[in-house]
């Protein structure tokens, strides 16, 4: 579904697809996994969610291939990348991180910027050489901290030959929701 204002795809199902269960993401002492996941080979970027992985907010990332279609790549494992999330002082991000001309979309993760809960974005060119991260701004942010703030776990999955231009975080009533910048 695009957003007719400022051309994301999002998902707007308003439903019980989303966590914690109650309280919010700063109220559950719950972790940030910053993970990077990039695809692998040539493909990109074509499909984001968040989950929770055990107690972690977490993001994985979906592409086309050419025989199995849509495939997730996720990180599953516990690893040390992580940090806490805070209820009194951690801010959710919503600015966008846009790819610059030439390159293209390969991965995603999410990041502590400040005292905001932020991400970046991992570009190269379409032959996958040349990559770097690209990280968010905290420009835009939602005008409290994550306390009461949950997290969308509704996927946002671009349609097979549609490009993604970049990354954002969006605020979907009292969630925070990923969305995939289309051209």
């Amino acid at each position: 579904m695009t957003d007719s204002n400022n051309t994301n795809a999002v998902n707007f199902d308003n439903n019980a697809n989303y966590f914690p269960s109650n309280g919010g993401l700063g109220d559950q002492g719950l972790y940030c996994d910053t993970s990077q996941l990039i695809c692998p080979g040539v493909y990109t970027v074509s499909a984001v969610a968040f989950w929770l992985k055990g107690n972690r907010l977490a993001v994985k990332i979906g592409y086309y291939d050419d025989t199995n279609g849509l495939t997730w790549v996720e990180n599953t494992e516990n690893n040390p990348s992580y940090w806490q999330i805070s209820e009194d002082d951690t801010y959710a991000t919503l600015s966008p991180v846009l790819v610059p001309a030439g390159k293209v979309l390969r991965g995603l993760q999410l990041a502590k910027n400040g005292n905001q809960l932020g991400y970046q974005i991992y570009v190269s060119d379409p032959d996958s050489t040349n990559g770097v991260w690209i990280n968010s701004t905290n420009a835009d942010y939602w005008p409290g901290s994550v306390e009461n703030i949950y997290a969308d776990s509704n996927s946002v999955i671009l349609g097979k030959g549609d490009t993604a231009n970049g990354f954002q975080v969006w605020q979907k009533g009292n969630r925070i929701a990923p969305s995939l910048i289309v051209s």
